[in-house]
């Protein structure tokens, strides 16, 4: 579990130093603390409602057993699934669990446990089981420690149930074929039967962390070590074969899985975007955040220089921040200043690009090598745009920040995150509409979830999609841990009172979606925790809290001096591992 730690030797007082980059204290920045609390509330008041609705349509327990996917654009209500297989199944469970930490409720807890428990054993077989599996029991691996979980069966629960998936994923590298002859493809397969032959989306890239997690889960066996290694691999693949020039991607490569090309590329393609040549603006999303949790993992592995993985998250993350509306003047048809939000496909308005995979009319024959160099035209109209994409990238940006070394590349991912956040919650666009245009209002009818303008594919209307309210409410938590472990680096104080050693530091009030932990030692190995809190909820044991500058919290816990050394340290825990 990754935990970011402060600590101090009782005697002597000796603070270790920790480094995080600074956060820009504008009043920008302070108006969209307020924004994001807000936003938190209308999250809580939105999935409440959701519940009551699963409950009246579907009973308890039963409900337990029903996923929300997309919203039906009709009845303004949830399209429901009840297969553990469906991609989307992990994104509720996943939405709730965070609303367990930022509130520190029970309630958002016990439901978090209740709509995972069937997601352990997934029906899922292709790649898609990572995201069930990461949304549900990744993120309630995250949530518990040994203060909400003294004997650590949810944990164990948990991790099984992670290395069983990982284990199911893995076997999806290089997969036979049906003649039993492995594709050397250097990557997993998206689906069986589907967009053959042997088919790789871009989204599989927010899968591989799956493997990598569970594989350090596990102590990092060496049974478990081909996991890591496909993953890398599959990354790097992804890179080569899904990445333009220009850092844009391809949705779909297709691989032969016979003949004397086995292995090697038969075409590439989109399902969900406009046309082949052109980038559908979520699988760009998918790969800013994908390859950022990559990179996370294996900066982590001892040996391995996974720089060129960081340098693809780069590229892919420029490409998508310059071309948002706000900033692609070129595009007349989609400009719009104060927009953050990405159409649905970046090319559309303009056509698709000149490209060696233009197919307009779907007529390639690989055999014969034929049917290409059609480009679809230009729209020339305004492209709907897509929040969930959106959501995504913020979350992959403030995550892809944090491993800049030059502090104006941190700034300008993390400001770009913060836009794109600001944009979501508040952004009112010309139409003169009262209620913001990306996020629903409280009393909202016509859409269910916590977002609205979610686009599935090209095809299809905008509406509520799960993943982008779960994306959404990760990119908050991820930037409010990042601003909390940052106030807590610059406050963390120790001394004594009489016979008493004490520390401080500060937190933001409302709390931040983020568990602290305040713990003592005198080995530094075996830790007795004398105080927790959980977003929102209370502090458990003695601890005192007062007003501090900015509406902030100062926090105060007091210990008896040991007879011999003593340590106390900070630890914080989010929901995903992101920390650097």
């Amino acid at each position: 579990m990754k935990t970011r730690v402060r600590s101090g030797i009782l005697r002597p007082l000796l603070p270790v130093v920790a480094v995080w980059f600074p956060i820009t204290g504008s009043t920008a920045a302070a108006e969209l603390d307020d924004r994001m609390a807000d936003a938190w509330t209308v999250a809580a008041q939105r999935s409440a409602g959701t519940v009551e609705w699963m409950e009246d349509s579907y009973g308890s327990p039963g409900m337990f057993s029903r996923y929300p996917t997309v919203a039906n654009t009709s009845t303004g209500k949830w399209t429901t699934s009840n297969s553990s297989g469906d991609w989307h199944a992990g994104f509720w469970p996943g939405t709730l669990w965070m609303l367990a930490q930022k509130t520190g409720e029970d309630a958002w807890r016990q439901r978090a446990t209740a709509w995972s428990q069937p997601l352990a054993a997934t029906t899922n077989t292709n790649h898609d089981i990572g995201f069930i599996v990461l949304g549900s029991m990744g993120k309630g691996w995250y949530f518990h420690d040994d203060c909400n979980d003294p004997d650590g069966s949810y944990r164990e629960f948990a991790r099984n149930a992670i290395t069983v998936a990982a284990g199911k994923l893995n076997s999806r590298f290089n997969k036979p074929n049906e003649s039993g002859v492995p594709v050397p493809a250097g990557c997993i397969r998206s689906w069986d039967g589907f967009q053959s032959p042997y088919p790789v989306c871009i989204d599989n890239l927010m899968n591989l962390e799956l493997l990598m997690m569970a594989y350090e889960m596990n102590g990092r066996l060496p049974e478990h070590r081909p996991w890591f290694d496909h993953a890398l691999a599959h990354a790097r693949t992804s890179i080569a074969r899904h990445l333009r020039a220009d850092g844009g991607s391809y949705h779909v490569v297709r691989h032969f899985d016979t003949g004397p090309q086995i292995g090697g590329i038969e075409r590439k393609n989109t399902l969900q975007g406009y046309g082949d040549e052109t980038t559908w603006a979520r699988g760009q999303a998918w790969a800013i955040y994908g390859l950022s949790a990559v990179y996370r993992h294996a900066r982590r592995d001892p040996g391995t220089d996974a720089s060129d993985i960081l340098a693809a998250a780069e590229a892919t993350a420029d490409y998508f921040i310059a071309r948002l509306p706000h900033y692609h003047s070129a595009d007349s048809y989609n400009h719009r200043t104060g927009d953050h939000v990405p159409p649905k496909d970046f090319d559309a308005a303009l056509g698709e690009p000149v490209g060696p995979w233009n197919d307009a009319n779907d007529d390639y024959n690989s055999s014969s090598g034929t049917g290409l160099g059609d480009r679809k035209p230009a729209t020339h109209v305004f492209t709907p745009r897509d929040s969930s994409a959106a959501a995504i990238a913020a979350a992959g940006l403030i995550e892809l920040a944090g491993f800049m070394a030059d502090p104006a590349d941190r700034a300008r991912y993390l400001g770009a995150a913060e836009d794109i956040l600001t944009c979501l919650i508040s952004y009112d666009g010309p139409d003169g509409g009262s209620d913001p245009d990306y996020l629903c209002a409280p009393g909202d009818t016509a859409n269910p979830g916590i977002l609205k303008e979610g686009n599935a594919r090209w095809t299809e209307a905008n509406r509520s999609l799960i993943y982008g309210d779960y994306y959404f409410l990760e990119a908050m938590a991820r930037l409010e841990a990042l601003k909390a472990r940052e106030l807590l680096d610059t406050t963390l104080g120790f001394g004594r009172t009489g016979g008493n050693v004490c520390l401080e530091f500060e937190r933001h009030d409302p709390a931040p979606a983020l568990a602290f932990r305040v713990q003592k030692s005198t080995d530094l190995i075996h830790w007795t925790t004398v105080a927790a809190k959980t977003g929102g909820g209370p502090w458990s044991g003695d601890v005192e809290e007062t007003p501090a500058a900015e509406g902030k919290k100062r926090v105060r816990v007091e210990e008896p001096a040991p007879a011999a050394r003593g340590f106390l340290r900070v630890v914080t825990r989010a929901l995903d591992g992101s920390a650097p």
